[in-house]
């Protein structure tokens, strides 16, 4: 294997954390300005890393090497769809949310790998997305276009990333105090 450079070993640094915290606020305002490929390959790896979180915080705690080798590319728990399976075989996520991510996953690969313009104007890209969306029945669709599909998987996900990694009280919490602040925003004309 040719060396890695020191920019590039700095660069993993940025995905390698897995204590990183993580700043929804940013990744949100962020998720705005993208195409709708972007959006999607970002909360499939979004749930990825989740997935890996969780079952981390399931097994006993690994020194780095055997980390990764359990979900290195390589490693049993390196694909998205084993992370999928062996959370929910662990009871760590439920039959509606495994679907779920499976069908989030079938559309980050559909985003990542297409050939072609991709977004969701694209009626299979859509209706897999409400699909994902009304799994769970956690979020209410915004509009049936492809913005309202957009906003509302966004939103969907954040909400299933938190449930997973914090809980639903803590998420619940969360989403309250957000409520809040938006709330007070919207009153001070936009300004906290």
């Amino acid at each position: 294997m040719a060396d890695v450079s020191k920019s590039v070993k700095t660069l993993r640094a940025f995905w390698k954390d897995r204590q990183a915290e993580i700043d929804g606020d940013a990744l949100f305002e962020e998720m705005k300005g993208t195409s709708d490929r972007a959006v999607v390959i970002v909360l499939g790896a979004f749930m990825d890393d989740a997935l890996q979180f969780v079952l981390a915080r399931l097994f006993r705690r690994m020194p780095d090497a055997e980390y990764e080798t359990a979900f290195g590319p390589n490693g049993p728990l390196g694909p998205f769809s084993s992370r999928i399976d062996m959370a929910y075989w662990l009871s760590a996520i439920d039959e509606k949310t495994r679907e779920k991510l499976h069908d989030l996953r079938e559309l980050r690969n559909a985003c990542a790998h297409s050939k072609r313009s991709i977004s969701f104007k694209d009626k299979a890209l859509a209706n897999v997305a409400k699909r994902v969306i009304g799994k769970t029945g956690m979020t209410p669709l915004e509009s049936d276009t492809p913005i309202g599909i957009r906003n509302t998987l966004i939103t969907d996900i954040f909400l299933e990333f938190n449930f997973l990694v914090h809980g639903r009280d803590v998420t619940f919490a969360m989403v309250k105090e957000a409520a809040a602040r938006h709330r007070a925003e919207a009153e001070n004309g936009g300004a906290a």
